[in-house]
């Protein structure tokens, strides 16, 4: 696996987990991460003796360290397949980040999960949160082969029923949907960690000219429509791109979460720096 094949993630608080993985926890444990003292005789184990802490007990107690354990959490990708998503680059950047997800959770030592909905949760790409090591690309290789269809994105709404607990969470689509199910979508998913994965391209990309004739595919319903392509058609879908991308960090804000905006390309680089702003991984 290269390098460039994984990105790097982490939360903004301390976890909740018994189980033991790369994360800071709020579990006691085999840690290496100091947390307190407590006396011999309510935490009875000797190789954690402070001998200096216990010498400096005005209580005259012997005081052994307490530590915390690393955790893991689910990482899942719920993830809108309705026909919005049929655009060719679109569908192409969800696959690569399926993959490179699945890998960077691999690696973390987290389990990794995908549900796609488009009305509805679809059988074949809905596998709960497990520590697999092929998950991602089986499901990576049926979205090659994926037509979406579906009407609406309803189906997003009963993601959550699936996410028993606390998960990290990315949402991915390009959340052409009216404010008021992405409110309630947000609202299901607040007891997560939710990270909106935008898909933004540009409707144009595929016409190199100024002038000429094409199809565009409308965000909602898929369905292509036949233009006369000019200047300033493509000002008016950049400036309702721009308006859409603005419209949709403004509810993000009021839920409290910061949207990951992929616009001309994929790069798994840039998932990296979403986590850690200064670039330390």
């Amino acid at each position: 696996m290269k390098q460039t094949d994984i990105f790097h993630y982490r939360l903004p608080e301390r976890i909740r987990s018994v189980h033991v993985g790369a994360h800071k926890g709020l579990q006691q444990g085999m840690g290496m991460e100091f947390q307190t003292h407590a006396p011999l005789w309510r935490l009875p184990e000797p190789k954690r003796i402070d001998i200096r802490a216990s010498l400096c007990n005005p209580m005259q107690e012997i005081l052994v360290r307490v530590f915390r354990q690393k955790a893991s959490i689910p990482v899942v990708a719920v993830t809108d397949l309705s026909a919005s998503l049929g655009n060719r680059m679109k569908l192409e950047w969800v696959t690569q980040f399926t993959r490179v997800l699945g890998q960077s959770v691999t690696k973390t030592g987290d389990r990794f999960g995908f549900i796609g909905c488009d009305e509805n949760i679809l059988p074949d790409f809905f596998h709960p949160p497990a520590k697999t090591q092929d998950a991602a690309s089986v499901i990576s290789q049926r979205l090659k082969n994926f037509i979406p269809a579906g009407r609406h994105s309803h189906g997003l709404l009963k993601a959550s029923y699936h996410l028993r607990r606390s998960s990290l969470v990315f949402l991915v689509s390009d959340f052409y949907f009216d404010a008021g199910l992405l409110n309630k979508l947000l609202a299901s998913l607040s007891r997560h960690f939710v990270v909106p994965v935008v898909l933004a391209e540009f409707q144009d990309s595929f016409i190199s000219g100024r002038y000429g004739v094409g199809h565009l595919k409308d965000a909602e319903t898929g369905q292509l429509r036949f233009v006369i392509w000019r200047p300033a058609l493509r000002r008016r879908l950049e400036q309702k791109k721009q308006r859409h991308i603005q419209r949709l960090t403004t509810i993000f804000q009021q839920h409290g979460v910061k949207p990951l905006i992929i616009k001309n390309q994929f790069k798994a680089g840039d998932i990296t720096d979403y986590f850690f702003p200064s670039g330390n991984a």
